[in-house]
């Protein structure tokens, strides 16, 4: 990764490309609820991903308190019982979109939406989903992968057409 020494940024990078030449790469939930990753070149947007992820998992944490304690504490939900939605879905009991194509390899609609990491069910834990690669290709760091840069980012014009109407 290159970076621009005078800001300490990262220099434009076809993340695309790199993510497609590091096999296997994922960002994923610990057994302790914070973010992994197996990607060893990171950049400071990976803080800001983290960033991101504190801030939803503190949301996900007030929901567990609410009504005294009776919502449902995310960080047990069962994976296989919960595998046709996201975890915000899952937690949020909201209505679900998947992409059209390839649904459930990318964030969800609402995720895209409301610019949150999106976590779908894969191979036995909660993995962060990419946004769709037509919407990423020219993104600058590792955050942007995965959470939308403004808000209701599906009614975009870039983004028309990848998730269906609802």
């Amino acid at each position: 990764m290159d970076l621009d020494e005078e800001h300490g940024q990262t220099t434009s990078i076809d993340w695309n490309r790199e993510m497609e030449d590091t096999e296997g790469f994922a960002v994923w939930l610990d057994d302790d609820g914070d973010l992994q990753t197996n990607l060893q070149d990171l950049d400071e947007t990976w803080y800001d991903l983290q960033d991101i992820w504190a801030t939803q998992k503190t949301k996900f944490d007030e929901r567990a308190k609410k009504n005294g304690g009776q919502e449902q504490d995310w960080m047990s939900v069962d994976y296989d019982e919960y595998s046709t939605k996201c975890l915000w879905s899952t937690i949020l009991g909201r209505i679900h979109f998947w992409t059209k194509e390839d649904a459930g390899n990318f964030a969800c609609r609402a995720c895209a939406n409301n610019q949150a990491i999106c976590f779908g069910n894969c191979r036995g834990r909660w993995e962060a989903l990419p946004l769709p690669s037509k919407v990423t290709s020219e993104v600058s760091g590792i955050a942007e992968m995965f959470v939308a840069s403004r808000t209701r980012f599906t009614f975009s014009r870039e983004a028309r057409g990848l998730w269906p109407a609802g």
